[in-house]
């Protein structure tokens, strides 16, 4: 009986202590200040907030992405043109930035926001409406 009486005292005693609280339901604030490319995923994000694009989309245009090869200078080539593109975001040619390792995976990395990134999800996103919706 001693059982069943001390369970709803503990419940009690740490919701008044501070130990549960609803402070841990609110959401934190999301960092988007640069994109993320995860090649093992292979998505584009903008920073951690879970808005990514797949890379697959551009698979079936068979490279023909002049507005992000513009931007950079350089062409997205087959035959895996996903795989193209996250290489040329990560480490341009032009050498204007490196993608940073976020982790030791090798797959994860932060892109900084800048006029050929931008341009970049922007046209992700094009295409993204076009395929579906």
């Amino acid at each position: 009986m001693k059982k069943r009486t001390l369970l709803p005292v503990i419940a009690t005693t740490l919701l008044l202590s501070g130990c549960i609280s609803t402070s841990s339901l609110v959401s934190e604030k999301k960092d988007t200040s640069y994109y993320l490319v995860d090649a093992q995923s292979g998505n584009m994000c903008v920073g951690d907030s879970g808005d990514c694009i797949s890379f697959s989309i551009i698979a079936s245009q068979d490279g023909d992405l002049p507005i992000i090869e513009n931007a950079y200078n350089q062409q997205v080539v087959g035959p895996n043109y996903p795989r193209s593109l996250m290489q040329m975001l990560v480490f341009p040619e032009n050498g204007s930035y490196k993608g940073t390792p976020i982790d030791n995976s090798g797959s994860r990395y932060r892109i900084p926001k800048n006029d050929a990134t931008n341009t970049t999800w922007r046209e992700l996103k094009r295409i993204y409406k076009y395929i579906y919706d």
